[in-house]
């Protein structure tokens, strides 16, 4: 199997793979890699990810026979009456909102408009066929947690991640085994804004690719009219125009409304006046 750059060798594993009896789908995406044996009444099914969590493989074969797995890999086991042929892999968003960090604070003065580009870690869906049966839900790359809100009040567990928050999209390293993010930042208030850090909420947001295969994720809106108002926060159902021509590829784990305030939310967000 190749470990070449994907846009030269081709799309990512996404769709319906063949698998004979007897036979292991082996799937490599970014720092993930993914084994999948089947059998006459079961699936066996490992994966592991590197170190290097910014690694850029792409690559999906048919391995006859026992694939002989590394010693540190373990194996999950799926019982059915019968396995059919057909293995599916499919993107989606993290399964928690994340908490995206740039590595240099933004400040963002009264009235001013910025777009940031962010990717965050894609997860791959190993479903039978027609999605009748869901056996692997994992991260290309796992985040580290952290807790979004005060110990002493309301919060959520999200994941953490730091990112470049590139304002030029040409400046991003787009990657397969990651997902890009339009963020617009409004600035409506009368004092200028520090952005340090944004939640993204990955589950409610749907998949796009683009020509080039690469997954866009909807746009998201922040915007602040006043330090002490609540801010809101807008879903865009559709991928941003730089994208270009996308198709959609998954919906949303789950649904959100298309605006709604985050209210004490705003200084945890960073937006502080």
């Amino acid at each position: 199997m190749s470990d070449a750059d994907p846009r030269a060798t081709g799309a990512p594993p996404w769709g319906a793979h063949t698998v004979a009896t007897e036979e292991t789908l082996h799937a490599r995406l970014g720092p993930l890699e993914l084994w999948a044996r089947r059998r006459a009444a079961e699936w066996r099914v490992a994966h592991r990810s590197a170190d290097d969590f910014m690694a850029e493989r792409c690559a999906v074969e048919r391995q006859a026979g026992d694939p002989g797995l590394p010693a540190d890999v373990a194996v999950e086991r799926f019982a059915f009456r019968k396995t059919d042929g057909v293995l599916e892999l499919a993107p989606a968003t993290a399964d928690r909102a994340m908490v995206v960090k740039p590595e240099l604070p933004f400040h963002l003065l009264p009235g001013e408009v910025v777009t940031l580009f962010v990717t965050t870690p894609l997860w791959l869906r190993v479903l039978t066929s027609a999605g009748a049966a869901e056996l692997l839900d994992v991260p290309t790359s796992r985040p580290s947690d952290t807790w979004f809100g005060p110990l002493t009040r309301p919060g959520e567990l999200c994941y953490a991640a730091r990112t470049s928050a590139r304002l030029e999209l040409d400046d991003l390293q787009r990657r397969t085994s990651r997902c890009i993010t339009a963020v617009e930042v409004k600035n409506l208030a009368h004092g200028e804004l520090l952005l340090e850090h944004i939640r993204l909420p990955l589950p409610t947001l749907a998949l796009y690719r683009d020509r080039e295969g690469y997954l866009w994720t909807d746009t998201v809106g922040l915007t602040m009219e006043a330090k002490a108002a609540p801010g809101e926060v807008s879903i865009e159902v559709r991928p941003p125009v730089v994208a270009g021509d996308t198709e959609r590829v998954a919906g949303p784990r789950r649904t959100a409304a298309p605006r709604y305030s985050f209210g004490a939310f705003a200084s945890r967000l960073g937006l502080t006046g």
